[in-house]
């Protein structure tokens, strides 16, 4: 699925970003996380994986037909 791709790329992949091995053996600085375009990136992945299922349910999100 797309979903594992897009994980796998931004947070373990030696030819991606591997952001989950650089932050937690200290391979960056605090200030550049902050500053950090696949930290914001990340952060709106996880963000929408939780938030859309509930907007659907809800129905505050349509999801057009295939």
């Amino acid at each position: 699925p797309e979903v594992v791709l897009d994980l796998r790329s931004l947070l373990v992949n030696k030819f991606g970003t591997n952001l989950r091995n650089e932050v937690l053996h200290g391979r960056v600085s605090d200030n550049s996380i902050l500053h950090s375009p696949h930290v914001l990136y990340t952060w709106w992945f996880y963000t929408k994986l939780l938030v859309v299922p509930f907007m659907i349910r809800e129905g505050d999100l349509d999801i057009p037909d295939k």
